[in-house]
């Protein structure tokens, strides 16, 4: 059976599906592909936490966020001050629980970092987990599965597939 997937994974997810007894077929993608499928993956992680999966999906969202901020080019400074500036902004204020506004559309937030983990802030709080628990999540995802560093790019998996030894039988 084979399941496509297209998708960036960790660079050792592959060598964890030949473990588990399938194939992995991969490829290291470009640069600017990177960029692209970074940015999805940010999208896949953020929909698999709005399914219910809090603490492991956060702890995805934050390594991916710790990827682009090196991608991209700025530290965890420059998102606490866009946090911090945010949240003094008298136009918008903080993100609280009970404000929530229907049917209005607006351009993509020049701090998108910053509303995501004003977000996850709020999510966690009512989750009942903290930060601590989050961050020890996502070193032990890193440690069981590696990075995002290399672009590894996941094609499809195959399962029951005939090995060389499987035919000899």
């Amino acid at each position: 059976m084979i399941r496509h997937y297209n998708k960036l994974i960790r660079d050792r997810r592959a060598e964890a599906i030949s473990l588990a007894g399938s194939r992995a077929v991969t490829r290291t993608i470009s640069d600017t592909d990177f960029r692209h499928s970074l940015l999805m993956k940010l999208v896949e992680e953020t929909q698999e936490f709005l399914n219910g999966k809090k603490l492991e999906e956060e702890a995805d969202i934050q390594e991916v966020l710790l990827k682009a901020r090196t991608v991209y080019g700025y530290s965890a400074e420059d998102v606490e001050l866009a946090l911090k500036e945010n949240a003094e902004d008298s136009t918008f204020g903080r993100l609280e629980l009970s404000a929530y506004t229907l049917n209005y559309l607006q351009k993509p937030a020049a701090n998108t970092e910053a509303a995501i983990q004003a977000a996850l802030t709020l999510a966690r709080a009512e989750a009942g987990y903290t930060t601590d628990d989050v961050e020890r999540t996502r070193i032990n995802k890193l440690a069981q599965f590696g990075a995002f560093d290399l672009g590894v790019y996941l094609e499809y998996t195959e399962t029951n597939f005939k090995t060389v030894q499987d035919t000899e039988e």
